[in-house]
């Protein structure tokens, strides 16, 4: 940064997407434009997934010890070590060609095909994971669970609705991410599809307002696109169209904070119960799994009160937000995440029962190793969409893949 400003740049940070930016400005001399072009080209994370992976390769080149059970406070697994959860989406377009160049070994040959080459290396991180001779990896994520289980537990009928229409008829027009999106664009119903970029941004307004957020959450997805005003936007034309999320998250505040001020009793709040018990305010879940938080107090004024509970996050335990409390939003999104670790935990048991060995597990996305010869796609969707005794009238779909290597 300091070369840069004596070169007459000036730039606060050096992030990607802000690199990315300037070397948009044509007035750049070449040596600035280098030099941050190096940048761009060696902040790599991804590379050093490769490094990650060969150093954690036993002898048979499995890699093992790279998820841990329960690592997440609402039950769902953590990465070790590689961080599977986390591996770089590949952006090439053609991962075998890019695969096979960074296979050579050869720099300069890389180079002449790609412009930002450790950026191509890092693409075949992912692709570095492989089957066995003989044997293929075959996988399935849920499509868009946490969406689908937000309009599930609070009860938006109209959302549930058009998922399983979607599921039924694959019309883009009933596909939830993709109206928000036409929405939003201001074009007709049905002009984006499942393969449109626009539907991400559909995907975003989901996840950035899905748990109360609004701007600063909306960031986290989309740091430099749209004005603060066309966000504050989206998320109330959001919040107008989800009524009865926008309820339950209040219900969900107001049935914690009940359980915390009359301990023993059990608090209802759509599917899930609140109760206050020893040490720990627990959330039963519909699966019957329970949530815990320990140490819970109501805290604040006789206007405004809140729930308070220790959180081991930061490696110590110390009060939840640092002493904010918890609010809707946050019981929302731990209510959410639970039920779908859950839903993930019940396919791997049915699919691990089925002879399929399972290798890795991503979010919400389950990967098993077997003969070349052996199963299929449609057999493991089938086993990931089985809808447990707890969510019948919830709306599961999910895609499968087949291939020699880990994509994505």
């Amino acid at each position: 940064m300091a070369w840069l400003q004596q070169h007459g740049c000036i730039m606060e940070k050096l992030d990607r997407k802000t690199i990315e930016n300037k070397l948009l400005d044509a007035e750049l001399v070449p040596a600035v434009r280098r030099v941050l072009e190096l940048r761009l080209g060696g902040a790599q994370a991804a590379v050093k997934k490769i490094n990650a992976l060969l150093a954690r390769a036993g002898n048979d080149d499995r890699v093992r010890g790279a998820f841990r059970y329960h690592g997440g406070g609402t039950g769902r697994w953590a990465g070790e070590g590689v961080q599977p959860h986390n591996l770089k989406r590949p952006v090439v377009d053609d991962l075998d060609a890019a695969v096979a160049a960074v296979a050579t070994g050869d720099y300069h040959h890389v180079r002449s095909l790609y412009p930002r080459p450790l950026s191509v290396v890092g693409d075949c991180s992912r692709a570095l994971i492989c089957a066995a001779p003989g044997h293929v990896l075959i996988g399935a994520d849920f499509s868009a669970i946490e969406s689908r289980l937000l309009a599930w537990v609070a009860g938006e009928k109209w959302k549930l609705d058009a998922y399983s229409r979607y599921d039924a008829t694959h019309d883009p027009r009933d596909e939830p991410y993709c109206e928000t999106a036409c929405r939003i664009f201001r074009v007709s119903s049905g002009s984006y599809t499942k393969d449109s970029p626009e539907r991400s941004v559909g995907k975003v307004c989901d996840l950035a307002f899905g748990y109360m957020g609004g701007i600063n959450a909306w960031r986290k997805f989309e740091p430099d696109r749209f004005t603060d005003e066309e966000v504050k936007r989206f998320s109330a034309e959001w919040r107008a169209a989800h009524p009865a999320i926008k309820r339950f998250w209040y219900d969900l505040d107001r049935a914690a904070l009940t359980a915390v001020r009359e301990r023993g009793r059990i608090i209802h709040c759509g599917p899930v119960r609140f109760k206050s018990t020893g040490a720990f305010l627990l959330i039963k879940l519909p699966s019957s799994r329970k949530l815990s938080y320990p140490q819970p107090r109501a805290v604040g004024d006789e206007q405004r009160q809140h729930v308070v509970f220790a959180d081991n996050a930061a490696g110590q335990f110390c009060d939840c937000r640092n002493g904010q409390g918890a609010y809707g939003g946050l019981w929302t999104e731990n209510v959410v995440s639970g039920i779908a670790r859950d839903l993930l935990a019940e396919a791997m048991l049915r699919i691990e029962a089925a002879s399929y060995p399972i290798v890795l597990h991503v979010h919400d996305e389950v990967v098993a190793e077997v003969p070349e010869d052996f199963g299929s796609t449609d057999e493991f969707t089938h086993l990931m969409i089985r809808k447990p005794a707890w969510a019948l009238d919830l709306p599961i779909a999910a895609e499968a893949w087949t291939g020699k290597r880990y994509t994505k």
